[in-house]
């Protein structure tokens, strides 16, 4: 059965506001209030079901641990994007929001605006951007985060420190 809830207690990460987790009976769609960076709760609700559809697809599963937790497996950078890309498009999202005069693009409207590769560096390396001539870093989502997920469409490469990225053949 799936839970749409905001309880965090039921969050593997508790430094996310929110999570697609399983719990031993039910799966968890977790969603809070996210900061204003992010792009609005119903963003993360939308991000957070992807995650789950990807489950039913079979691209992430959960195992269980030996001390009995349970942990998610299968998602790499890539299925975050689709994931975010989706969760962009939801009702009252926010692709922007002003503060001290700049206009400020959030997470979700960075990753709706980029292609897989270049939202690949962003959540991953983080970026920078300017608004009004005025510089802003954007911390990188997912530092530790694997691209080499066998169901990623792309293959990578590393040249001097940069990361390249080229669509797999079949």
């Amino acid at each position: 059965m799936f839970v749409f809830t905001n309880d965090k207690s039921l969050q593997t990460d508790q430094s996310t506001e929110g999570e697609f987790t399983f719990g031993g009976k039910n799966f968890n769609i977790i969603f809070n209030e996210p900061a204003e960076g992010y792009g609005g709760k119903s963003g993360l609700l939308f991000e957070e079901t992807f995650h789950a559809g990807q489950f039913l697809e079979g691209k992430a599963w959960f195992t269980k641990s030996k001390n009995g937790a349970w942990s998610g497996n299968g998602v790499d950078v890539y299925d975050e994007y689709y994931a975010k890309s989706f969760a962009a498009t939801a009702p009252g999202v926010r692709l922007s929001y002003e503060r001290s005069g700049l206009n400020i693009q959030t997470q979700l409207g960075i990753v709706s605006s980029l292609t897989p590769h270049m939202a690949r560096r962003y959540l991953i390396e983080g970026t920078t951007g300017f608004s009004q001539g005025n510089k802003i870093g954007y911390p990188a989502a997912y530092p530790n985060l694997s691209t080499a997920n066998t169901n990623s469409p792309y293959k990578e490469k590393r040249v001097n420190g940069n990361i390249y990225a080229y669509p797999a053949k079949n």
